[in-house]
Parts: C-alpha cells; sequence; structure tokens
C-alpha cells in the first residue's frame, strides 16, 4: 500500500491470521549545505520496496513532508530502494551507511514497525566562466575565444577531475558535486595570458568553492601576442617570464605495470603476456591513450600531469579469465591518484586460461562392457561437487562427443542414461552415470567416457503353464545298430 496523509503505521492482523503484520517508512530529505544532514524534505521521490532477490514487492512515493510507508508487511527480509530525483540526484547518506547505494535492508520481525529509514540527497553544483579576449589592450575582456581547453582539478592538484571546451560565446560549464576546485586554463595559440577572475597566475583560478551554492563568475583574459620586433632585441628583457598552463609544481609523471598470466591456478602470475591492449582513462571514461604489452608483459603511459586516473585492460581472447589486479575488485580496472611528477608502477593484472573438458558416450554393442558406437544425443551436466549445483549442461553430438569450456576448478560429470539404454559403467568405474572428480586446476580433462547399451526386450506375453501341443512321432534320427554271428 502507498503512503498516505495522516497514515499512522500501526500492525494489522488480518481475519483468520495469526501473524501481525508490521510497516517499514522512513523520510528523504535534501542536504543544502554540504554538511552530510539532511535540511529540506523532498516531496514525490520514488521509493520501491523489494525482496532480497531485487524483485518489486511495493512502492510508493515521498508525501510533502517527505515521507513514506509500506503496510501490512509480514516477517520477512526487505530492501528499501531510493530512485534518486533528477533536480536532486546526488546520494548523501542513508539509514544503512556506507556504501551510498540508495539501498537500506531491513529485516522485519513479525508486527515491528521499522522506521527512520532515510535517505538523504543534495544537488550537483554548477561551474560557470568564461574566456575573453583583451582587444584594445586595456586589460579588461572585449570578445569571447571559441576552443579554449579548460581543465577542472581538486583543490591542491591531486587529480584531475574533467575536462572541456568553450564554446562560440566563450562560455565553459561544468556541473560537479560539491566541493573545493581548481580551475586551469590553458592559455591558446597565439595568445598571452592578461588576467583572470583572482587575481593570482592568470592560467589559475586556485579556489572554486561550490560547497554550499553554484560559482558563476570564473574569467580568463588573454590577448594577441606582439609581432615580432622590426630591430635588435633590448638588452634587458621587457616583461616578465611567460607562466606555464599548469600551476607551479605540475611535473608529469607516469603509470606503469606487467600483464602475466597465472599457469597452475594459484592465483599467482608466471608467464608474461604480450599484445594485451591497455587503455588510460579519465574519471568519466574518456579514453586518455592505449598501448599493448611488450615481450615482458610491461605497459607504460608517460607525460602524465597529476591526477586521478583509470588503467583498463581488455582480455585476450586466448586467456579471457580476470585472476586479479592490485585493486583487487577483478574488473579489470585500475583506479589511480597520481600525485605531480610521481611514477606509479605494478599497476600489474593477472589472467588464466579457460580449460576444456571433453568426453564421449558409447553404446556396448556386443555386451562385453567396452564401447563400440557413438550414442547422440545424450544429456550431460557439468556439477559443482562442494554445492551440488548444476554449472551448464550439453548433449552429445552425432561422435557421441561432449565438450565443456570453463574455468579452473574441480568438477562432477553426470550422464542422463538415454531412452531404452541401461547403464554399464564410466571411466572412474563407480557409479555409472557420474564421474565424480573432474581436476582442471591445472590442464585439460579430455578422457571422460560412460558406456551404456540397449536393455533387454521383455517377453511379448506369460509363458504357457502346459505344452502347445501332442509331441510328433517317432524320432526320425534314432541311432542304428547290428548284428552279427559265425
Amino acid at each position: 500500500e502507498l503512503a498516505g496523509e495522516g497514515a499512522t503505521p500501526s500492525p494489522t492482523t488480518p481475519q483468520g491470521s495469526a501473524e501481525p503484520l508490521g510497516s517499514i517508512s522512513g523520510i528523504v530529505d535534501e542536504d543544502l549545505n554540504n554538511d552530510d544532514v539532511g535540511d529540506e524534505p523532498l516531496e514525490g521521490i520514488l521509493i520501491q520496496l523489494t525482496d532480497e532477490l531485487g524483485s518489486v514487492i511495493a512502492t510508493t512515493t515521498t508525501d510533502a513532508t517527505g515521507f513514506y510507508i509500506f503496510y501490512d508487511l509480514p516477517k520477512d527480509s526487505f530492501l528499501v530502494v531510493e530512485v534518486n530525483s533528477e533536480g536532486v540526484p546526488l546520494d548523501v547518506i542513508d539509514a544503512s551507511g556506507l556504501p551510498k547505494d540508495n539501498l537500506v535492508p531491513v529485516s522485519l520481525d513479525e508486527g515491528e514497525n521499522s522506521t527512520a529509514n532515510d535517505f538523504t540527497d543534495e544537488k550537483e553544483r554548477i561551474i560557470v566562466g568564461q574566456v575573453l579576449e583583451d582587444v584594445d589592450n586595456d586589460g579588461d575582456g572585449d570578445a569571447p575565444i571559441d576552443g579554449v581547453v579548460i581543465t577542472l582539478v581538486s583543490q591542491g592538484g591531486d587529480f584531475v577531475v574533467a575536462t572541456t571546451e568553450t564554446g562560440p560565446d566563450g562560455n565553459f560549464t561544468f556541473v560537479v558535486e560539491p566541493g573545493l576546485y581548481t580551475l586551469i586554463e590553458e592559455t591558446p595559440v597565439n595568445l598571452v595570458d592578461v588576467k583572470d577572475s583572482d587575481g593570482g597566475n592568470p592560467n589559475v583560478i586556485e579556489t572554486v568553492d561550490v560547497q554550499t551554492s553554484d560559482d558563476v563568475d570564473n574569467v580568463f583574459v588573454d590577448e594577441k601576442t606582439s609581432a615580432a620586433p622590426s630591430g635588435a632585441p633590448t638588452q634587458s628583457p621587457t616583461a616578465s617570464p611567460s607562466e606555464s598552463s599548469m600551476p607551479s609544481g605540475f611535473l608529469l609523471g607516469s603509470i606503469s605495470g606487467y600483464v602475466d598470466e597465472d599457469l597452475d591456478n594459484d592465483d599467482q602470475g608466471d608467464e608474461p603476456l604480450e599484445g594485451i591492449l591497455i587503455e588510460l582513462k579519465d574519471p568519466s571514461g574518456g579514453i586518455i591513450a592505449s598501448t599493448a604489452t611488450d615481450s615482458e608483459g610491461y605497459y607504460v603511459f608517460y607525460d602524465l600531469p597529476n591526477g586521478r586516473y583509470f588503467v583498463v585492460e581488455t582480455n585476450s581472447d586466448l586467456v579471457p579469465l580476470d585472476v586479479s589486479d592490485v585493486d583487487g575488485e577483478n574488473d579489470n580496472k585500475i583506479v589511480v591518484g597520481l600525485g605531480s611528477g610521481s611514477n606509479a608502477t605494478y599497476k600489474n593484472f593477472t589472467d588464466e586460461k579457460e580449460r576444456t573438458i571433453t568426453g564421449q558416450v558409447l553404446e556396448d554393442v556386443d555386451g562385453d562392457g567396452d564401447g563400440d558406437a557413438p550414442i547422440e544425443g545424450v544429456l550431460v551436466s557439468l556439477v559443482d561437487p562442494e554445492t551440488d549445483t548444476v554449472v551448464t549442461t550439453t548433449v552429445t553430438d552425432s561422435s557421441g562427443n561432449f565438450t565443456f569450456v570453463t574455468e579452473p576448478g574441480t568438477y562432477s560429470l553426470v550422464e542422463e542414461t538415454p531412452k531404452d539404454y541401461v547403464d554399464v559403467t564410466d571411466s572412474d568405474a563407480g557409479d555409472p552415470n557420474t564421474i565424480d572428480t573432474i581436476e582442471i586446476t591445472i590442464g585439460d580433462d579430455k578422457d571422460n567416457v560412460f558406456i551404456d547399451k540397449l536393455a533387454t526386450a521383455s517377453p511379448s506375453e506369460s509363458p504357457t503353464t502346459t505344452p502347445t501341443g501332442t509331441p510328433t512321432g517317432a524320432p526320425t534320427a534314432t541311432p542304428l545298430g547290428s548284428i552279427c554271428g559265425t
């Protein structure tokens, strides 16, 4: 049922039921000042109630006070799921704490009213600015400059958050989480820096504070370089040295590592993998650079400013399984926070090959206990012996063969005896329908055989209890003798 104005979460007991029912309720509010505490209720937020498998049981929306409730719930385990609104899309906190995943698990006892299952969200912040040309050399911006690269970094330059370019009106925009940031302008070709809105380094606005509100007044001003002088240069410099487009201390660094293969399923790399595609991406998923591992399994990306990067491996077709990476997630992605001038090394990936299990189902034609002819269409299951669950199934082909390609490990094979056949034996000589141990932690297993035979036909009717007719005459082949004398 949906939340209603003035509703109370008292348990109900339907007629004839011995189990009192309960409720789950909470509040959704907005954090206005980035202090991780809700300040104002959020109305119209979609809330879903699901079972532990994620199937939706009921939905509702928050009222004007941010309140939601689900009534008439039995004792069970539930998940309360919030769907963020487009206007307030960022998760701040929920009643279950970290991770901020919009999920609150609730284990409800009989008749219990579970309250304070709350969610707190906040709006994104907008950073807006403009790059202008000083046309008349008065130190002020007069005309917009299109196509200027602007980089947003975390304050202190720990990592690059995003980059963008100015439009035809010279404007640039970033939509980000609340926080403190720094803006860096890359001075366009044939222009020199004049100033920016914070009055310091003309390429860097050091502090952009969007913790509690947007920041929309960021300006960089540049001007065209002077033409080369017609005469000899003066003996002393006429202006201060130009500054780099990156603030002082922004030295370049590198990210490197290895990709190797685990040959014996011990989760350790044993041999290098050559030719593996490695991509370097920014936090938004944009590809910065790509490379391939050399004969030693080594890769490297040079000349990187400080920032936050993702190193992404693409597995080869021959060695497709992930074993580990230095992040421990086995997701083919390593997050690197690169400091100024740092060399991040040993960002390694380890992969391994799949294993192959093959076998055959044969018919014992002559009753000698050996397989003589293939049987097609027999169902064979690959089973995890620890959990007794079926991993996958297949059927034999016209040659009686079957194949499984799977991860390294220990398995069992189970044959479903075909119709009109009976079991004879299999290659482990135990239960003729089950090969108990298939060990493929290191290599493949290709010698699995099931043998069946056609069942003996049953008599067409019961035997008679009396002879079917009178005996025939004297035998036709009575032995003959002789008489002799003197």
